[in-house]
């Protein structure tokens, strides 16, 4: 199942104008890795997730989006 957070991350990186090499270098991961997490296809840990969002200037609301409720297991 693809991961959530991953297109909000592009998102606002692409806003800022920030390479994807440049955030992955900042954060500490390697650029296919942040590739993956944007694609949606890597989990990414809450350790990371804060990293990725200090990184864009945001709280760790501001990348973190719930799953719709459909997606949800019951």
């Amino acid at each position: 199942m693809p991961q959530p957070n991953g297109p909000a991350i592009r998102k606002r990186r692409e806003e800022l104008g920030i390479l994807r090499r440049e955030l992955a270098a900042t954060v500490g991961i390697s650029y296919q890795h942040l590739y993956n997490i944007e694609c949606g296809f890597k989990a990414v840990s809450i350790e990371r997730l804060y990293r990725i969002s200090k990184a864009l200037g945001l709280p760790i609301g501001g990348v973190v989006i719930e799953p719709d409720d459909e997606r949800r297991p019951a």
